[in-house]
């Protein structure tokens, strides 16, 4: 039943969380029950290398903004193009952030963070974004430097190679039938 929920979950509000509150029931009856475990690893996995396209709307926001400014945008026109990208920013977290709060009930964050904690993939997916967020932040408030430019594409790179090696490094820690 678990897994049917997730099955286009995009379709089916509240799927999602019904199949994690049903992996976390299972883990609690059996602390030995390592396909649930796994199960959950993969949803904070897949929570986390979501959360990559967000810091790509970052990136690309941050990105114009600063060539915008670099190309000699000066006054009210330059303040307005840091408020936008500012305000991307600041709007893509702020709304991935409520959604997540939404989609993932309090009782269901201590476990999956606990899950998390001790799981390599999810760690790495979440060392990846976590670059990519403090690129897009130190790159819209130093944005003379060409520098960050730079670094935005191989940063996001990364973030992909690393979601591919995530995913393998998850289908290898998955129990055996």
């Amino acid at each position: 039943m678990n897994k049917a929920n997730l099955r286009r979950h995009w379709l089916r509000p509240g799927s999602w969380t019904r199949a994690a509150e049903g992996f976390v029931q299972s883990a609690a009856l059996d602390l030995n029950d390592r396909q649930a475990r796994y199960n959950l690893e993969t949803m904070a996995w897949g929570t986390a290398m979501g959360s990559r396209w967000v810091a790509l709307v970052g990136i690309v926001a941050v990105s114009f903004g600063s060539a915008h400014l670099r190309a000699g945008a000066a006054g009210t026109d330059a303040l307005v193009t840091y408020l936008v990208c500012a305000a991307v920013l600041v709007g893509s977290w702020g709304g991935w952030l409520l959604w997540q709060a939404r989609r993932v009930p309090p009782h269901l964050r201590r476990p999956l963070l606990l899950v998390s904690r001790g799981c390599r993939p999810v760690l790495g997916m979440a060392f990846a974004v976590a670059l990519l967020i403090v690129h897009s932040g130190l790159a819209l408030v130093l944005w003379r430097s060409a520098v960050f430019g730079a670094l935005a594409i191989p940063l996001f790179f990364f973030a992909i190679v690393t979601s591919v090696a995530g995913r393998t490094a998850l289908q290898q820690r998955a129990p055996k039938p």
